[in-house]
């Protein structure tokens, strides 16, 4: 029973960790990580089989070792993934297993190696070689376990940090981080729009603040919906919001801001029973090879803006050079 359960446990501890480590980062379970949870089964009844036919020892350990190097092959290849993408803790919990995956080749090679020894019996090797794998599996576990929700807390600060509390978008420190990073592989047809909420301190002084929040929140949804996947939408402060739409051109960037000015200002927003309606204004401008720096991109978007909202507000206006 012992043979039976404990291999089993082994096989199914290794899923349980596997499939815990994607839902602790919130990360999509792969497919091939699903078939890592049929091996507990595989394990179980290839053991009954073993023992109905008498197998030996050597025999048993033999199989059992080759269905959990399998198991952990899947796992190892899981771990080291698209690995330059993924955080301290996933590239130590891949060379954990790898360091069970080598323990368990080593006692599958005693296993098989010491069945003819004349001095010392093979199980003998066997057992040491497999309170040696569970040393190391124990002491290494110890240490990743802190590992990994260190890494994990490290993630929510980073999330809070760069991200708007009310909003859930990007925020200020967030775009520049991101701008930064992608500032130099920018393709010279990108736009940035800054788009302002008109009137938005009679909101907040008609309604108070918690309806201010409401309103900022709908409007950073329905300018998320509109926007595409490579796009980028950041609350850039107050009731501000910066966009940046790589691989676009000017026809397109003003086709999208007309765009969201039509569903923000047909959009109503339920207050006390009331409709409340609500405008922007809209600066567009592109970020050509002329512009050295995103703040740069910024500052023409700004300008742009602001002839929008001198001009009558919910309107668009696209930066020109030459103004």
């Amino acid at each position: 029973m012992s043979i039976l359960f404990g291999n089993t446990i082994i096989s199914l501890a290794i899923a349980l960790t596997t499939f815990g480590f994607y839902r602790y980062h919130s990360l999509d379970i792969p497919k091939l990580a699903v078939l890592i949870f049929s091996f507990p089964i595989i394990t179980f009844f290839v053991i009954i089989v073993a023992l109905l036919n008498d197998a030996s020892f050597t025999q048993r350990v033999f199989i059992i070792d080759i269905i959990i190097l399998a198991q952990l092959f899947i796992t190892i290849y899981l771990g080291f993934m698209r690995l330059e993408n993924f955080e301290s803790a996933r590239k130590f919990w891949a060379i954990l297993f790898s360091i069970i995956f080598l323990g368990l080749m080593i006692r599958t090679f005693l296993n098989v190696m010491t069945q003819h020894s004349q001095f010392i019996e093979a199980d003998n090797w066997t057992n040491l070689s497999l309170v040696i794998l569970d040393t190391i599996y124990l002491f290494t576990a110890a240490v990743f376990i802190p590992a990994i929700a260190a890494q994990k807390l490290q993630n929510q600060i980073q999330q809070y940090a760069n991200h708007d509390e009310v909003t859930g978008l990007y925020n200020r420190r967030g775009m520049y981080e991101y701008a930064d990073q992608t500032m130099r592989s920018i393709h010279p047809h990108a736009f940035l729009a800054l788009i302002d909420i008109d009137y938005f301190k009679k909101v907040n002084d008609q309604h108070g603040h918690l309806i201010g929040d409401q309103v900022l929140r709908v409007i950073a949804e329905l300018i998320s919906s509109i926007t595409r996947r490579s796009d980028l939408v950041a609350r850039f402060g107050g009731e501000e919001f910066l966009v940046l739409m790589p691989d676009q051109t000017p026809e397109q960037a003003l086709t999208w801001a007309n765009r969201t000015l039509e569903t923000i200002s047909k959009h109503p927003i339920i207050v006390e029973d009331q409709h409340l309606f609500i405008t922007v204004s809209i600066g567009l401008a592109q970020l050509s090879e002329s512009v050295q720096t995103f703040e740069e991109g910024i500052e023409k978007a700004d300008y742009a803006l602001y002839q929008a909202k001198d001009e009558g507000r919910n309107c668009v206006r696209l930066y020109q050079a030459d103004a």
